[in-house]
């Protein structure tokens, strides 16, 4: 017996199933999350299949678009479903991410800016500020011979500190 799975949501899980390009982030619960729930902005240019999960983002007029510099870091999407036949993204605007950092050596010090770049069809954190977009700061250093750390991530206009223990009871 055949199932029919129809709507946006099938249509996404077909395309992804053949040649799926996974972005794997390992978020670090230190640092009390947030996250935006905002259309994709697909078009000509923009299909469904060209944002995924731990994708680093941008926002243009109210909707969630790949990564561009010129726009800014919108995000990383945590998630991606259908509602009422069109895509919506939820998108962490600020946290704290477990990842690589380009550039990252043993002059880099804990506070030092994080950007992030494109680097083909997908994004890079780094240290380096040229073609990238400013998206947080180095909290810890991980594993300095693989250059990884804990990056803080937020957008531009917001300039609360990090703190790295956590949401406390009011």
């Amino acid at each position: 017996m055949n199932s029919i799975i129809s709507g946006p949501g099938s249509e996404r899980a077909e395309a992804l199933r053949h040649g799926c390009r996974l972005v794997r982030r390992t978020f670090n619960s230190g640092i009390q999350q947030e996250r935006y729930r905002l259309p994709l902005g697909l078009g000509p240019k923009v299909k469904h299949w060209d944002i995924v999960d731990g994708d680093v983002v941008s926002v243009e007029d109210g909707r969630f678009v790949p990564f561009s510099p010129a726009l800014g870091f919108g995000g990383i999407v945590e998630g991606i479903g259908d509602d009422f036949g069109r895509y919506v993204a939820s998108v962490k605007t600020r946290g704290a991410v477990s990842c690589q950092v380009h550039g990252s050596g043993a002059l880099v010090r804990e506070g030092s800016k994080v950007f992030v770049r494109r680097d083909g069809d997908t994004t890079v954190f780094t240290v380096e500020e040229a073609g990238g977009a400013l998206a947080g700061e180095i909290l810890a250093i991980e594993d300095l011979s693989r250059s990884f750390a804990i990056v803080g991530f937020r957008l531009v206009d917001d300039v609360r500190p990090f703190d790295l223990r956590g949401p406390r009871p009011r």
